[in-house]
């Protein structure tokens, strides 16, 4: 194949694709059994499973990853079939995900496997598979996540695979159950706690007794830490990084995290004001800081989320100020873009930031803007759990745009409209799906009138598990904000494959390198965002790189480089700089 793009392609629409894999030892694919194959030439006449499919689906490819001695005979064997045209050898590669993410069924008919990873890899990116029932292989694959047939069997091995073949809602359920079962079962935080878990049983086995032991290990508690910040009851960047905090520290040995809502439930008899903002907030406020005075008691840190403007006085404010009453140190975890014009305006909030004990950022620009105020603050990033999202290479790309960002004045969704507007007149079957609300929602549903646009649809608010979908479902993620820090959304557009078109506010060119991995534009310039949308459907190759750089970009905000951030941090915040500095060498 030529390159990436041709190997990890969209199978194109009205076609199905195929994949049969086997390893560096040579395991067959079309012959299940190593002796079969070397045995090949006189068995001309034995039925096989790809050239049996074959004969039932005239638009079907196979695709074969992986290398091998086997390799050669397999080749000519593929031409005696004449199969030539429609299998893909595509020897060893390192993209195996971009390879699982242009097929729909993945074939394992090895005679013999322990826990095959073939399998655990197509699991994780939702491909059903389909293998013989032997070795580890029951133990990954069950009714409802993929299928096995008895070994040797090719027969039921062509009858399982052309099932699947001829009904996508099997293969969209098998493989979406796999995936569940992958991201539950074989995350690197999982097989990470079971190999400290196994450690440290051996060792105390061995009658070993450790000097120091680590925070969560008897003779060292973990750190308590109150994480205060918004509910998932509005779906938003700072309630998803909260909860994604609070998931990742559930059985961490070195934080016992609880959770503080800003906005507690109502008792019932209130329930009746949510509707009334103003009333709500009032009615609310009492019983938050009750929550706050009950919930900080014992704990290490508060862990403080915080806006800008009055939300900033009515939450994170209130927070510091009951941890201040309550002796536990405070970390104000600052996310807004609008943060000069808000410490400009509101010299109160400079005041509480001045005065928490330390102050956390997830960008170098926000850095710089605090600094302009006197504020020293530490950058940790935003947590995306890649495990959600299904990376899919783009090629050639469709123009199926997406916005997820919410309806209001500093999200410029109106730009996104304009734009669109320019790229339909080139692009008449063109897709905008717009997902979020807001204040301005009734103005940009205007405009669409006003425009006469086809083919805009507004999804509303998308619950937080199903937003990968609206990634999966789309080529391009466009954005026309004027303000912005770090935005959620282009990082979940990174670890979909979609490639990134946004303006460029301040803090944008922090985290979208131009032409590396997204293309950039001045706010306020329609005319620029639509013709870079253009420039990317007419050039799949731009498309497929920005995707590529931005999946590599991915790894500083996983959280497996984030959590050594906020342990070290947590630690600054507990000893202070001096101590921390002190007890690592000591532990050297």
């Amino acid at each position: 194949l030529e390159g990436l793009s041709a190997a990890a392609r969209k199978i194109p629409d009205g076609k199905t694709g195929l994949v049969m894999l086997f390893d560096g030892h040579g395991a067959p694919i079309v012959y299940p059994d190593p002796a079969v194959v070397e045995r090949m030439e006189p068995l001309i006449d034995q039925p096989l499973v790809a050239a049996a499919l074959a004969g039932r689906f005239p638009e079907l490819e196979f695709v074969l990853a992986g290398d091998g001695p086997l390799r050669p005979a397999l080749e000519r064997e593929a031409q005696r079939l004449q199969l030539g045209d429609r299998v893909r050898f595509m020897g060893d590669r390192r993209d195996v995900p971009a390879v699982l993410a242009s097929i729909d069924v993945s074939v394992l008919p090895s005679a013999s496997e322990s826990l095959s990873n073939v399998i655990m890899e197509s699991m994780a990116m939702g491909v059903p598979v389909v293998a013989f029932a032997v070795g580890g292989n029951p133990e990954l694959i069950a009714e409802d996540r993929g299928i096995l047939v008895p070994r040797d069997d090719e027969g039921a091995m062509v009858a399982a695979i052309e099932r699947l073949l001829r009904d996508e809602a099997a293969r969209a359920r098998l493989g979406s159950n796999a995936r569940s079962f992958a991201v539950e079962n074989f995350t690197v935080e999982r097989m990470q706690k079971r190999h400290e878990e196994l450690y440290w049983q051996l060792l105390a086995e061995k009658g070993w007794k450790p000097t120091r032991r680590p925070a969560g290990q008897s003779g060292m508690r973990p750190l308590r830490v109150a994480i205060v910040a918004a509910s998932m009851r509005y779906v938003g960047g700072q309630s998803v990084q909260a909860e994604l905090l609070l998931r990742h520290w559930q059985n961490d040995p070195t934080v016992e995290a609880k959770f503080i809502a800003i906005d507690p439930d109502l008792p019932r008899p209130l329930r009746g004001v949510e509707k009334i903002p103003l009333l709500r907030t009032l009615v609310r406020e009492p019983i938050y800081l009750w929550s706050l005075w009950r919930n900080l008691e014992d704990v290490d840190i508060a862990h403080i989320f915080a806006a800008s403007y009055w939300s900033f006085l009515l939450a994170p404010a209130m927070a510091w100020f009951v941890a201040r009453l309550r002796r536990t140190k405070t970390l104000i975890h600052y996310h807004s873009g609008e943060a000069r014009d808000h410490l400009r305006r509101f010299r109160s909030a400079l005041a509480v930031l001045k005065r928490a004990d330390r102050l956390v950022v997830p960008s170098d620009y926000l850095v710089e803007v605090f600094r302009e105020f006197g504020l020293a603050a530490t950058v940790v990033p935003n947590i995306v759990d890649v495990s959600q999202f299904f990376f899919r290479a783009r090629s050639p790309l469709r123009p199926n745009l997406v916005c997820t960002r919410g309806f209001h004045p500093y999200y410029c969704v109106d730009i996104v409209v304009r734009a669109f507007a320019e790229v339909q007149q080139t692009f008449p079957e063109a897709r905008l799906d717009l997902v979020g609300q807001g204040p301005c929602e009734g103005e940009i549903r205007n405009l669409v009138r006003e425009l006469n646009l086809s083919n805009v649809h507004f999804e509303g608010v998308v619950s937080w598990p199903r937003i990968a979908s609206c990634y999966e479902q789309a080529d391009i993620f466009i954005n026309a904000s004027r303000l912005d820090n770090m935005p959620v959304s282009v990082l979940e557009a990174f670890a979909s494959g979609t490639p990134v078109v946004t303006t460029a506010p301040e803090g944008m060119r922090f985290l979208v390198e131009h032409e590396r991995t997204g293309l950039l534009s001045e706010p306020g310039d329609p005319h620029a965002l639509a013709e870079n949308v253009i420039r990317l459907l007419r050039d799949p190759a731009l498309g497929e790189r920005l995707a590529s750089n931005a999946r590599a970009e991915m790894r500083r905000y996983s959280w497996q480089s984030v959590r050594e951030r906020w342990i070290q941090t947590y630690r600054f915040v507990m000893l202070g700089k001096e101590e921390v500095t002190r007890e690592l060498i000591a532990v050297d």
